[in-house]
């Protein structure tokens, strides 16, 4: 089963970023977990809280899929903390 959301951030048919979500089910917990794999911004349109915007929407798609953890594989750890991401990992 394809779970993969791709959510499109443009302005008046111009790109300007987008976030690639996923949505696995943890046998162990028995629930949802969502991922976000990719957060793209162009960088023409960095800098004015676009990723911010696109963590917002991801994170409530996530929720209404039943995700109450989400996990991460980007970079820009700094980023998550700074928006409330908690690193579980020790």
């Amino acid at each position: 089963m394809e779970n993969i959301i791709r959510k499109i951030l443009n302005d008046g048919g111009y790109l300007k970023g987008w976030i690639l979500l996923d949505i696995r089910m943890d046998y162990f917990k028995q629930q949802n977990i969502g991922f976000i794999y990719e957060v793209y911004v162009l960088p023409n349109y960095r800098g004015k809280g676009y990723s911010k915007e696109l963590i917002k929407a991801a994170l409530e798609e996530l929720y209404i899929h039943g995700c109450n953890e989400i996990e991460r594989n980007t970079r820009s750890t700094n980023f998550y903390k700074e928006i409330g991401f908690v690193n579980h990992q020790r």
